[in-house]
């Protein structure tokens, strides 16, 4: 899997989301925002950060933890 996480588009999260099947709500728990920061992500108002998208890929298997050293590159 790729190591560089490139930003989100908005139709990426709201794609990634609606797959999930969680509310906005549960989809935000997991990278501790609220549901309307989730929301603003998914209309394209606000850009969802780039450690957050990580982590959503992460949680739902699209990608493999970076390794230390890799971070450091």
């Amino acid at each position: 899997m790729n190591t560089k996480i490139k930003p989100p588009t908005a139709k990426q999260v709201e794609r990634l989301r609606s797959t999930s099947g969680l509310s906005a709500e549960a989809f935000g728990q997991i990278v501790y925002v609220g549901a309307a920061a989730v929301y603003a992500w998914e209309k394209g108002r606000r850009h969802c950060p780039r450690s957050a998208w990580e982590v959503l890929l992460i949680y739902f298997g699209k990608a493999e933890p970076r390794r230390q050293q890799e971070m450091v590159e």
